[in-house]
């Protein structure tokens, strides 16, 4: 009996250990070859919702990365589900933040022959770069507008994407336009791996990044993509769907009651690659 009981023991260690890692005190659970998943408490409570992050980290190895616009000019606009869909894309998430009455990036937007904003935002100071001219450089990197290098660095890649800096090298930075809201985000952690970073909870910008690097996550970079109603995270393959919709902003959405999926005309995705 004794027997069986270890046999049963060890295969279900086996098949848990298949479906999640825990690493660095944090139960990932693996939704695709290359996925993670993770909720995680916050250091500190927020005044509203479950103060927690949800987070995707990605293994750059088997996927690219790409920003998507819509249709005519970006005057067409899709919910995070439909994008994914459209593009055969296995996560999504906001690429940018928009102009409320324009839609057009409140800062730098550069994909290959589009551009949909030519101006630095003086108070977004961080740039995610992406598919790069080379194939020896990386997949994606983040860069900040004012060192002296930038220009330089992203000259070598084809996509770039401008955002409010939270996490440089591993240190928190002070946020140029400072804002309390809901916001999904994206950066890098020191093995390599991209992350989104989700919080529906409102949080103060000029916070975050304190409050993240005390959590055992290595994040290397991190820049917010959208705040409120707006921001979004969403994941689907044949076994999970994942759907997150923010809601608090000060001074425009002072509520938790939102659960309407946004339309936007930009936004960020992973795709596997093909062989």
């Amino acid at each position: 009996m004794k027997k069986y009981t270890l046999t049963f023991t060890l295969l279900l260690l086996g098949l848990i250990s298949c479906l999640y890692a825990i690493d660095s005190d944090i139960l990932w659970l693996k939704l695709d070859h290359g996925v993670y998943y993770a909720d995680i408490e916050m250091p500190k409570p927020s005044f509203v919702g479950d103060s927690k992050i949800y987070v995707l980290r990605i293994n750059p190895i088997p996927f690219k990365f790409e920003i998507h616009k819509a249709d005519r000019a970006g005057k067409k606009r899709y919910s995070p589900e439909i994008w994914a869909k459209r593009e055969n894309m296995v996560a999504v998430i906001n690429a940018c933040q928009l102009e409320p009455a324009t839609q057009a990036p409140l800062g730098f937007l550069q994909m290959r022959r589009y551009t949909g904003n030519r101006i630095l935002n003086p108070f977004m100071d961080m740039m995610l770069l992406l598919e790069p001219w080379e194939d020896s450089d990386d997949s994606f990197k983040f860069v900040l507008t004012s060192q002296d290098d930038y220009a330089k660095i992203k000259d070598k890649y084809r996509t770039a994407v401008q955002g409010n800096e939270i996490i440089n090298n591993g240190e928190a930075l002070p946020v140029g336009l400072d804002m309390t809201a809901s916001f999904i985000s994206v950066g890098s952690d020191t093995d390599g791996n991209m992350l989104f970073i989700f919080c529906r909870s409102p949080y103060k910008f000029n916070e975050i990044g304190e409050l993240l690097l005390k959590l055992p996550l290595c994040i290397e970079d991190l820049m917010i993509t959208e705040k409120g109603p707006q921001a979004s995270l969403f994941f689907k393959n044949d076994t999970t769907r994942i759907r997150k919709v923010g809601s608090y902003e000060f001074g425009f959405y002072i509520s938790d009651d939102n659960n309407e999926d946004p339309v936007v005309p930009f936004v960020l995705g992973i795709r596997r690659k093909t062989r």
